[in-house]
């Protein structure tokens, strides 16, 4: 995507400082506040990761949001245009992490740089919101929905195995499932096809359908198992490619500049972003 899109819309909102966390909706407690930079400051010491959290209490404000751009329009606008000061990420690497929260709207949404889709995919991060976000910002604990999500996402930037098999688990069944209905509905067809081209009668044509939808559900097993070793080693194989390039390892982190300030964060780098990441409500 072009971020250039909405580069004349106006947005009210500086981050001439590089703060990690802005709390225009006054979620997060100082402590909590706190909290949340050192989780921040950890991530951006172990990964090549920059994380920044925005929270406000509704996009209909006009004094930061004049024309009344979605959370999605409003993101892109806040990391495009780069006099606002959210050009989050490295430039070269483009590795940037941004959450929006909407209070009063009920929304969210993650935007990724280009550097993190392929690390952090968009699915992922889909599961990884809906396992903390809805539950605990319905009962206003934002903190804490924020808090178990970072640390996951965290593991996953550090290739973690356990939670990567935590949240790919969830994906390959929902995979499985939908595989496997298709394939039955492609075998009963194909049932039919092929009784059709034998001039065989209806009830014939009806049974063969049935009984070659059986037929590949039980040969169904066998087959999600070659698919499953072939996933592992695509997945193997580019786990290898991201480490060879540099990878998210902490033993590649290289901060260019060091990290400045009293806080221990460097600036934001000028990363770019496109359409990756994932937005929900609750």
């Amino acid at each position: 995507m072009n971020l250039t899109t909405f580069a004349e819309t106006k947005i009210n909102l500086q981050n001439n400082n590089s703060e990690r966390i802005t709390d225009l909706a006054n979620i997060f407690t100082p402590q909590e506040e706190n909290n949340l930079k050192n989780k921040i400051l950890e991530i951006e010491k172990n990964t090549q990761a920059q994380v920044a959290i925005l929270t406000i209490q509704t996009l209909h404000d006009k004094k930061i949001n004049p024309e009344n751009l979605d959370i999605f329009q409003f993101g892109i606008e806040l990391l495009s245009d780069k006099n606002l000061g959210w050009n989050i990420g490295d430039e070269k690497l483009d590795t940037g992490l941004f959450l929006i929260i909407a209070e009063e709207d009920h929304k969210y949404k993650f935007f990724t740089g280009y550097g993190l889709e392929g690390v952090l995919p968009d699915l992922q991060l889909k599961i990884i919101s809906e396992e903390y976000f809805p539950k605990y910002f319905r009962q206003e604990k934002y903190y804490t929905g924020v808090k178990n999500a970072f640390i996951d996402i965290q593991k996953f930037l550090e290739n973690d195995e356990e939670i990567i098999r935590k949240y790919t688990k969830p994906v390959s069944e929902e995979f499985s499932k939908m595989a496997i209905f298709l394939l039955i509905a492609f075998s009963f067809f194909a049932g039919l096809f092929v009784s059709e081209m034998s001039n065989v009668s209806v009830k014939k044509k009806f049974l063969l359908g049935i009984s070659t939808g059986i037929l590949v559900t039980i040969l169904t097993p066998y087959i999600f198992f070659d698919i499953g070793l072939f996933s592992v080693f695509l997945f193997l194989f580019a786990s290898g490619e991201k480490n060879n390039s540099g990878g998210f390892s902490s033993g590649n982190w290289s901060s260019g500049g060091g990290f400045g300030g009293s806080s221990g964060f460097s600036n934001f780098g000028g990363g770019s972003f496109g359409g990756g990441g994932f937005g929900g409500d609750w």
